[in-house]
């Protein structure tokens, strides 16, 4: 019935079930008066032409006449008014099935997407839903439909698994799903976390049905890591720390080694006891300055799944000199006393020492450390790498002092320490400039936080256990475990919490995850906040080994920042120093005259000098560097990755220059996690109310998914004074009046 409706009314009625609603307007409301009236004049029209009938004809059919006729004359006024048929209607239809190939680079090992591929197409077949194949894992593409098993050679170098399960979301918005066919090896390592795409799906109520491609456990070993500080210094030793995983390769044995430039400089075999993470420590001593790439190579003895992932490099940079550091402290406290005495120490660094309450008599002794006031001259205080600042008063450094150290960080690039108190530091900094640069929100009270009665283990975040300073373990150690057993300490500073712009590194769980160590950067330069003076303790039972660590790394670390950029008057750095062929980076300078005046000319040229390729030499161009004029001194400019190879990029100003090296390269991100990640894709399948599949299994894809249709709801309207049923009405109406006139025998 409900077809044969919809037919009369002239509307489609492919797969409609059941009309649910109805309403009717009209499209031309200005003639509802002129037709209201005119309806008004058809029935009395009607009336009058059948009042003076004969007297044979009864009433009732005078009556039955009359309103036949009204009926149809009121149809024809109303033909003016359009009226329209809006109906809401259910209908069913199939559901979609888009199947989704990984076309990155890791799925041609081991032929992992023909595998698949056959069994698959075999299964589908099987299948009545709207079956629709989609590919992604091509470089800039997310997901691009396909013909009819038109599966390309995988090429991608990146997964982003996430973003393309988003896009097929965003494509089929509205669109009743059987599920997604999903055959990956499951190596997402760009983009959207797998876990939060699941979760997605799950709300929506879509299945993953995963087809798993590849071995969950290959012969392979790849570079995970390769730490080392990014500043070196001639002739000083220093300690490359290689990270190497391995899958199948229990009881085999490789050679990993460490070259300079392409130089070997050091290597060493490696045996694999069972799947996991192994490190290796490469000593080495840089001999000549300038900027290098370190690179580590891995050797196995045995067949690998694929060697694409066995080597890894790092830009270095080796300077010839020394890092100069400023310490400034009230008074000599211990935490003073253990740095002081690790710097001393170390060749590396020219060590100067500012002690406002001791006897003015020490900065006197030949070759004392000790400066006998605060350096007041910008050349002086500009010409640091790093200052460490202890427990100081602000009175001490002075208002002048304190700005200086503003400008030191902001337009100079300098790098500042600051190591908590409990008398001064950093409490009474509020209110003044220094305030801030500190990366921490000082606490609601006036004063310090006092030393607490029971012990407290700091923990390392995230970002601290990413960040080589924070590496406590020697070889084969788990640095977890290293900052777990350190003797505890018995003060932290009273601050709130992290400013935004801030990386915390190291918290205090007993107090609600305070922020102990910060870093930020401000302008230029960077500051770091020690909201402890109690790390000495750590040297219980251990001595100096995890003190001077700890401390010997952030030195470097904060030293080496200004370095890179370069010393003096002229700094120059990039968001990134490691770019895709076909990016573009921002570079930076910040320029002084030789009186430390912001330069203001623009533009400025910089030399860049290309690598030739083969036995074309190398050829240098320039680039524009322009000034920013709402910051003095600072220049901007675009360096863009045409070609690959070990980029310089060299400012000279006034007799002072500074380099930076970019690197550009293509980073095939997919041999980093060459295996099938089985668990993974288990999970997001069950997850969602999917399956997980082996090639071997897909056989039984077709029975998991569903096959019933679905049940859509679609308006549909008609123009009812257009339709059939419309014009039906108005011949019925007429044709009865007729045959009854003919029965009457009225003319």
């Amino acid at each position: 019935m409900t077809v044969f409706i919809l037919q009369l009314l002239g509307a489609d009625v492919a797969d409609v079930s059941s009309i649910n609603a109805f309403s009717l307007r009209i499209q031309q409301g200005w003639w509802l008066g002129v037709v209201l009236v005119a309806g008004l004049f058809a029935v009395l029209f009607s009336w009058s032409s059948y009042r003076h009938s004969p007297q044979d004809v009864k009433p009732v059919m005078k009556f039955f006449l009359t309103t036949l006729r009204s009926a149809f004359l009121l149809l024809l006024l109303c033909i003016f008014l359009r009226p329209v048929l809006s109906l809401h209607t259910s209908r069913k239809i199939q559901r979609h099935l888009p199947v989704i190939f990984d076309t990155s680079a890791s799925m041609k090992l081991g032929n992992r997407l023909e595998t698949a591929k056959a069994p698959i197409e075999s299964a589908l077949a099987k299948l009545t839903n709207e079956v629709q194949m989609a590919r992604f894992g091509t470089d800039r593409d997310r997901v691009v439909p396909l013909g009819e098993k038109d599966v390309p050679e995988p090429t991608g170098s990146s997964t982003a698994l996430g973003q393309a399960l988003e896009s097929i979301l965003q494509q089929k918005r509205g669109t009743p799903l059987a599920g997604v066919v999903l055959v990956t090896d499951g190596a997402n390592n760009q983009g959207t976390s797998l876990s939060e795409l699941a979760d997605k799906f799950q709300v929506k109520k879509i299945p993953l049905y995963v087809v798993g491609a590849g071995d969950p456990a290959p012969s392979d070993v790849r570079v995970e890591a390769l730490d080392v500080p990014d500043v070196l210094l001639t002739e000083e030793g220093a300690t490359a720390r290689v990270r190497l995983s391995a899958t199948g390769m229990s009881e085999k044995s490789g050679r990993a080694f460490l070259t300079l430039n392409g130089s070997e400089i050091s290597e060493k075999e490696v045996t694999f006891e069972e799947i996991g993470v192994q490190e290796i420590d490469f000593p080495f001593i840089p001999k000549a300055k300038g900027d290098f790439s370190l690179e580590v190579h891995f050797k196995s003895e045995s067949e690998e799944l694929t060697t694409e992932n066995n080597s890894l490099a790092k830009p270095v940079r080796i300077v010839d000199g020394q890092m100069k550091v400023l310490m400034v402290e009230q008074l000599p406290r211990w935490e003073f006393k253990y740095i002081q005495a690790m710097l001393l120490r170390e060749r590396r660094v020219a060590l100067d020492c500012v002690l406002f309450d001791v006897d003015p008599e020490v900065t006197r002794i030949p070759g004392s450390p000790y400066l006998e006031n605060f350096p007041r001259r910008i050349e002086e205080l500009f010409a640091y790498d790093l200052i460490i600042l202890g427990d100081v008063a602000p009175d001490s450094i002075g208002r002048a002092g304190m700005e200086q150290l503003v400008d030191y960080i902001s337009r100079a690039g300098g790098s500042l320490v600051m190591i908590a108190g409990k008398n001064h530091n950093p409490a009474a900094y509020r209110h003044t400039a220094l305030e801030n640069l500190l990366p921490v929100e000082l606490g609601l009270s006036t004063g310090n936080s006092t030393i607490a009665r029971l012990p407290q283990q700091l923990t390392l975040t995230e970002a601290g256990r990413r960040s080589p300073m924070l590496r406590l373990s020697t070889l084969g150690q788990a640095n977890d475990s290293v900052w777990s057993k350190l003797p505890p300490i018995f003060w932290t500073s009273n601050v709130s919490q992290a400013k935004p712009a801030a990386e915390v590194l190291l918290v205090n769980p007993q107090e609600n995850n305070r922020p102990v160590l910060a870093m930020q950067r401000y302008g230029a330069g960077e500051i770091m906040f020690v909201g402890t003076d109690n790390t000495w303790r750590w040297r219980k039972n251990s001595g100096d080994t995890y003190h001077t660590r700890f401390w010997g790394q952030i030195v470097q670390r904060m030293a080496g920042f200004r370095l890179l950029g370069g010393q003096g008057r002229t700094r120059i750095s990039s968001d990134r120093s490691k770019l895709e062929k076909g990016d573009r980076v921002t570079v930076r300078a910040r320029l002084f005259t030789p009186g430390w005046q912001p330069r203001t000319d623009s533009p400025i040229k910089a030399r860049v000098e290309i690598p030739g390729s083969g036995k074309e030499p190398a050829t240098v161009r320039s680039m524009k560097l322009y000034s920013i004029p709402s910051d003095p001194g600072s220049y901007r400019g675009e360096f863009a990755g045409s070609q690959t190879g070990h980029f310089r990029i060299t400012v000279d100003n006034e007799g002072s220059a500074a380099q930076l090296n970019v690197t550009v390269g293509k980073t095939n991100l997919e041999m980093r996690e060459p295996a099938m990640q089985e668990a993974v894709l288990r999970e997001i399948a069950a997850k969602t109310g999917g399956a997980f599949f082996l090639p071997s299994e897909a056989e039984n894809l077709a029975n998991a998914i569903t096959r019933t249709k679905a049940t859509v709801t679609l308006p549909i309207e008609v123009d009812l004074w257009a339709s059939p049923l419309y014009f039906l009405l108005l011949l019925t109406f007429l044709t009865v009046e007729w045959v009854l006139r003919k029965r009457s025998e009225l003319k």
